[in-house]
């Protein structure tokens, strides 16, 4: 990558990561504390302070200019990410498209994908509650004809079994799937798995082909990123 003693250039990706890390783990801000002197004494209340009040103010200021040097950096490459990913470009399924595209259009199939699979799902358990209660009244009603047609009698005839097996005839239903619904499901879900992984394994392609430039504090040089976007 080109650079010289004060600008370099990273890739997109670089910034990406660096904004996901961030956005994963909790960063430590450092606030100004606030302290009490005795001038009489010279001695801070806080015995574990070691430093002269001279001293100790810089720290405090300089604790709390750090602090704001780095939220600045945080905005500074989300404001790039938002910049580059309207700039890079990037080839999915033969379609080209700008990073930006790519992500509402992953974050839109996978939220179509989601709803066919719950759908599907939400019939299958609606029909696995019918087919309990269905099973339930077929038991009461083989149960109440073998007492009405046998009764105790431990050898019934093939008559009375006959009538039996007559008599519970319309409690007997047979499930009827116009689909192998596990089937479905299961497919969607490798769809699901494979769109992300594409989308994925494109845009890490793309964002490391990008260079942004960045100065010796670790600033994206939005402006020039403007420029780049405007005659594009």
């Amino acid at each position: 990558m080109a650079e010289t003693a004060e600008v370099k250039e990273v890739t997109l990706l670089h910034i990406l990561n660096l904004v996901s890390r961030r956005r994963k783990a909790k960063v430590t801000l450092n606030f100004p504390s606030i302290a009490f002197y005795n001038e009489a004494t010279s001695q801070f209340s806080d015995k574990a302070i070691n430093l002269s009040i001279e001293e100790w103010m810089k720290s405090q200021r300089q604790a709390w200019q750090s602090t704001k040097d780095l939220v600045a950096l945080h905005e500074n490459h989300e404001q790039a990410l938002l910049l580059a990913n309207t700039l890079a470009l990037v080839t999915i399924a033969g379609d080209t498209m700008t990073i930006a595209e790519a992500i509402a259009l992953r974050k839109s199939r996978k939220e179509t994908i989601d709803r066919l699979i719950d759908g599907l799902s939400k019939v299958v358990t609606v029909a696995s509650g019918i087919a309990r209660q269905l099973d339930a009244l077929l038991e009461q009603a083989t149960a109440t004809a073998r007492t009405q047609y046998i009764g105790a009698n431990k050898n019934p005839t093939a008559e009375s079994l006959r009538v039996v097996e007559n008599s519970i005839q319309g409690y007997k239903y047979v499930i009827q799937e116009p689909i192998d619904y596990a089937k479905e499901i299961e497919q969607l879900k490798k769809q699901r798995d494979t769109v992300a992984s594409e989308f994925d394994v494109a845009l890490q392609i793309a964002s490391a082909k990008l260079t942004l430039k960045i100065d010796a504090r670790g600033f994206v040089d939005l402006t020039e990123l403007r420029e780049r976007l405007r005659k594009q």
